[in-house]
């Protein structure tokens, strides 16, 4: 499984070997990221990989019935989902698509269904708030 960037600059994968990876647009390999395993940033069994306006990396894994999202290093930031048949559970993720409104859409294999996430984003006004230490 292959996806490409908005801006073309990048190309990610998974690889047999459970782990996410990235590509220039040259198609010279950058980085690796996850292993094999249950912990946070893991993977067992992949599905799907996307990316975000923000280029954070998104991938699904049909094992955990979630997805995982990255920042474009590839440091884990949020696990979404659980096993189940209602909002934000999953039966067996396989897909995994970000539109230009940065609108989450994921697809499952037991009973077809898609269910679609919103991303909000921290206003910038908050993200760069930085804390007084004189006024606490």
């Amino acid at each position: 499984m292959i996806t490409l960037e908005r801006d073309y600059e990048r190309a990610l994968g998974i690889r047999p070997s459970v782990s996410a990876v990235i590509f220039d647009r040259r198609g010279r390999f950058l980085r690796a990221f996850g292993s094999h395993g249950t912990r946070p940033g893991n993977f067992v069994r992949p599905k799907g990989i996307a990316v975000d306006s923000e280029g954070h990396v998104y991938v699904v894994d049909a094992e955990f019935n979630n997805f995982q999202v990255f920042t474009p290093e590839g440091q884990p930031l949020l696990a979404v989902g659980s096993l189940g048949f209602g909002p934000g559970q999953f039966t067996l993720i396989a897909g995994i698509f970000i539109d230009s409104q940065d609108r989450i859409y994921t697809t499952e294999q037991e009973g077809g269904r898609v269910q679609i996430f919103q991303y909000l984003r921290q206003p910038d006004s908050i993200a760069r708030k930085e804390v007084n230490p004189e006024s606490q």
